[in-house]
């Protein structure tokens, strides 16, 4: 009787460990999602937030707004960075942009790992791209938008068999209760006004709707501190998003609006939900259409530092460490400058926009420049593209750009350029070649730190990258002159 009751226990306790292991792994959310990267930062931590949540399955990623295939661009250059290069992105619609594309963040998706590594954006274009996705699974994705809706209603005009398709859209936009600034009344949000006619499509669409308003997103604002906590990561996502902050840099403390539509889709703990029904008039507005059943879940308030804290956890741990630092190989010596070449001077003008062309990672630099100049370049976070003799597992400070638009002249050609370092005493002089798609490499360490310097190499390839290593912090300029 004994062995029969033992038996008949473990039996029962093994089904209750298969229960528990089946309700530990629930199915993942396939998404489809939208934005508009290049303008506000908000969008790259947007997509960060998808790519660092466990419980998202992306399906793929469709860009809006102006100049939409620059922008599909960036999205490839990010997936790729953090590791999902296999997520498809497709370029969308443009509408008529109420901002124009931000250059500083563009040069992001010129950067020329676009043109030699990453993937490139489907030909599809995004409401094409998006109906095939919803016809291969209906009934389960969902629709993630966090730029203006254009693309959305494109698809829902063009294909309204797929309406009833999709599971749900979930928005980041309009504004219910209250506004931008001290919240006192609604204001016309911009990613509905951006597309009037295209929010009027989709908020009329008869799709169950998950929003996200100003009311639960305009006060997400990422404080110094956290900042810090989440960039002290030091991860590939982190970093990845790191480099456009620097690349935005308009605000100290940028508004976390569009990770709390992402949030929505995988819980709604932080916020207070209301079951309204929702539409927007042709200024813009949104508006509460009373004794009409509810065609939205709408967020009015959020539990912010709470939510912040959420936020910069999950995305601080969703990725382990970088590589700490680059490998110090091929130490190099300056040259002496010498006298004007016997054919040609070819020089990069740092007090004109001409650098504006040539410009693949830095930003302009005005305080801190050479006695005689206006302005230099600054070093931001960059990822190697070559990748037979780079390092792409990480990111570094560094200044790439191209110095001559056309072949080396004469039979050594020399580099000059002025430099100042800080937090370091080690650069890395990199010459790529385009055409081959590799680069040659020089080390220089020992080199003095906290004042202009000058230094001159023989250049054999086209494009020039100097990376500073070892946290050099803020600068690491290629100066003026150069």
């Amino acid at each position: 009787m004994k062995r029969v009751w033992m038996l008949g226990l473990t039996i029962v306790l093994g089904l209750v460990s298969a229960g528990r292991a089946q309700e530990a792994k629930p199915a993942k959310i396939p998404i489809l999602f939208d934005f508009d990267i290049g303008e506000d930062i908000d969008d790259t931590f947007a997509l960060a937030t998808v790519v660092a949540s466990p419980e998202l399955d992306l399906r793929g990623v469709t860009t809006v707004g102006h100049d939409p295939v620059k922008r599909a661009h960036m999205a490839c250059r990010f997936l790729t960075a953090v590791g999902r290069r296999e997520v498809p992105v497709a370029a969308g619609i443009p509408e008529t942009p109420l901002k124009p594309l931000a250059y500083w963040q563009v040069q992001y998706g010129n950067h020329a790992s676009v043109y030699f590594r990453d993937p490139k954006p489907v030909k599809q274009t995004a409401p094409e791209f998006m109906y095939k996705q919803i016809k291969d699974r209906p009934g389960e994705l969902t629709l993630l938008a966090v730029g203006p809706l254009t693309n959305v209603a494109k698809l829902l005009t063009d294909h309204p068999d797929c309406k009833p398709m999709i599971k749900r859209i979930v928005i980041m936009g309009g504004s219910v209760k209250r506004g931008y600034n001290d919240g006192s009344k609604p204001q016309a949000e911009y990613n509905i006004v951006a597309d009037v006619k295209a929010a009027q499509t989709v908020f009329r669409a008869g799709v169950p709707l998950v929003v996200a308003p100003l009311d639960a997103t305009a006060m997400v604002k990422l404080d110094k501190a956290r900042q810090k906590k989440l960039f002290d990561a030091g991860s590939l996502l982190t970093l990845s998003v790191q480099a456009l902050t620097q690349l935005w840099q308009e605000k100290n403390e940028p508004i976390l609006y569009d990770p709390v539509a992402v949030t929505l889709v995988v819980t709604e703990k932080f916020c207070s939900m209301e079951k309204l029904n929702l539409d927007v008039d042709d200024k813009g507005f949104t508006k509460i259409v009373a004794g009409k059943p509810a065609n939205a879940s709408v967020a009015v308030a959020i539990k912010t530092d709470e939510y912040l804290d959420w936020l910069v956890d999950r995305l601080a741990s969703a990725y382990p460490k970088a590589l700490p630092t680059m490998r110090f190989i091929n130490e190099a010596k300056m040259v002496p400058r010498g006298g004007m070449p016997n054919r040609v001077h070819v020089f990069e003008d740092y007090e004109t926009d001409i650098e504006k062309r040539w410009c693949l990672s830095g930003r302009h630099e005005t305080v801190n420049v050479p006695v005689g100049s206006k302005r230099a370049c600054r070093a931001v976070l960059t990822q190697d593209f070559d990748d037979r003799q780079g390092e792409t597992r990480t990111l570094y400070n560094a200044v790439v750009f191209n110095p001559v638009p056309g072949p080396p002249m004469g039979k050594k050609p020399h580099l000059s350029f002025r430099y100042w370092l800080k937090g370091t005493d080690t650069m890395r002089v990199q010459i790529y070649s385009l055409t081959n798609g590799y680069h040659r490499c020089m080390m220089l360490k020992g080199l003095p730190e906290g004042s202009w310097q000058d230094g001159t190499h023989l250049r054999r390839g086209r494009h020039l990258a100097c990376q500073c290593g070892g946290g050099c912090g803020p600068y690491g300029n290629l100066g003026p002159g150069v």
